[in-house]
């Protein structure tokens, strides 16, 4: 029996696969790596994007720090996985160490702040650069 432990970048850590037997815990290594390193070869680009237009290293866009500076980055950044990428919110919070509930309220208010142009959470900067990169990701689609 296997118990296995994903440590995430941004501190926290999830427990998967509880007690499986021995194919159960390889299917289990195979999904989790097609889900992180095979698939969407745009995760890296897109993060690598936020970082620059934001000025923010990596570590700072998955901290859990709360102030704007860090926070709206961090909302456009999960924001763009779900909207480009479609992974699920739970893929989502798997790889950036929050709660899927969490992700939600991102996309929900980067979705609002889009409508009201800038008058919401995103200043008129922030959606400036967020367009940048989904116009940046429709070229290279």
């Amino acid at each position: 029996k296997h118990t296995l432990t994903v440590y995430m970048p941004a501190g926290g850590h999830v427990h998967l696969g509880g007690i499986c037997d021995d194919n159960s815990f390889n299917i289990l290594i195979n999904d989790l790596y097609n889900l992180f390193c095979n698939r969407d070869k745009e995760y890296p680009y897109i993060t690598k994007r936020v970082c620059e237009l934001f000025g923010l290293p990596l570590y700072k866009l998955e901290s859990h720090n709360k102030q704007r500076r860090y926070s709206i980055p961090r909302h456009i950044w999960h924001y763009l996985l779900k909207k480009h990428l479609h992974w699920t919110l739970r893929e989502i919070a798997l790889l950036t160490g929050r709660h899927n509930t969490t992700i939600a309220y991102s996309i929900k208010m980067v979705t609002e702040s889009k409508k009201m142009n800038g008058r919401g959470l995103l200043s008129k900067v922030d959606i400036a650069n967020l367009q940048k990169i989904i116009d940046e990701l429709k070229e290279k689609l």
